[in-house]
């Protein structure tokens, strides 16, 4: 099966883009400051057989293209080890203009081959599945060829951001502004919508610290249930006065405040959200990129 890949305006693929273009320069961004379009399409809301939502993003490298979310979003894990939890994997994602286009499904089954396109990071929670590899058709566009199992509707593009768009652990900045994708599903009065559940929500925030222990960012800005999973791209400048923005991250879990509650009869302890959130590093799922055949 093949499905046409809409590649990023500013990423030019070709058979040989390793030597024609060199440059880590990320996605700039005109003097008068608007998110693009493409930007906006790049979380997908995730699925899992019928019942959990989470969230995601594609990514590529010159070769392939995966999905990459949260580990706990696909395995649960215990002292036993992990175990996958997905029969069917729904992907919704907007392959054109977020604002006035139609969403497309891709759907992954994995009855049969179970967790073999599967990835995951043991110490860290992000995982990836390989959905298929490219065929270069021209310097902007190309095909992929899915993997069995994988089902698409007919006329579906995916945008896929590029792997060189993303910056590793060292590199990122305490202070520096992020935005953050996702589909918190769990919010609001599902009996009285107050937005659209199938379009993902937008949050500004800033890199409050970095735990180096764990290899992990804090980020002011809250998540919740269904933002598992979604991108965090840092806005950053470049050569005195360029902005541009790059993938650095997806959202692993929300930073609880305890409230402690006592009456004569009774003590109870809620976990609140702090409106801190950790993050994991995009280099972890590029690690796994990249020692995927080994």
């Amino acid at each position: 099966m093949k499905l046409r890949i809409l590649l990023l305006a500013f990423c030019i693929y070709s058979l040989n883009i390793t030597a024609q273009n060199k440059s880590n320069s990320p996605f700039e961004f005109s003097d008068e400051f608007k998110l693009p379009q493409i930007l906006l399409c790049q979380p997908v809301l995730l699925t899992i057989d019928s019942s959990e939502t989470g969230s995601g993003v594609f990514i590529s490298d010159s070769l392939n293209v995966y999905l990459v979310t949260a580990r706990h979003c696909l395995y649960n894990i215990d002292r036993y080890g992990a175990h996958f939890k997905p029969h069917m994997l729904t992907i919704l994602h907007y392959p054109h203009d977020i604002v006035s286009g139609n969403s497309a499904l891709i759907t992954i089954d994995f009855t049969a081959m179970k967790d073999s396109l599967v990835r995951y990071d043991k110490s860290h929670d992000i995982a990836i599945i390989k959905i298929g590899y490219i065929k270069i058709i021209d310097s902007i566009h190309g095909s992929v060829i899915y993997f069995p199992h994988i089902l698409k509707e007919k006329s579906a593009l995916v945008n896929a951001w590029p792997i060189r768009l993303t910056r590793k652990y060292q590199q990122i900045n305490i202070g520096s502004d992020i935005y953050l994708f996702g589909y918190p599903r769990s919010i609001g009065i599902a009996k009285k919508p107050q937005f659209d559940y199938d379009r993902p929500l937008l949050r500004k925030g800033i890199i409050a610290g970095k735990y180096d222990r764990q290899k992990t960012l804090v980020l002011d800005s809250p998540v919740y249930f269904g933002n598992s999973g979604g991108p965090v791209f840092e806005l950053i400048e470049y050569d005195g006065f360029q902005k541009g923005i790059v993938l650095i991250g997806i959202v692993s879990e929300y930073i609880p405040y305890q409230n402690e509650m006592s009456s004569q009869t009774s003590y109870t302890v809620q976990n609140l959200n702090s409106g801190y959130s950790i993050i994991e590093p995009i280099e972890f799922a590029i690690n796994l990129i990249n020692n995927y055949d080994k």
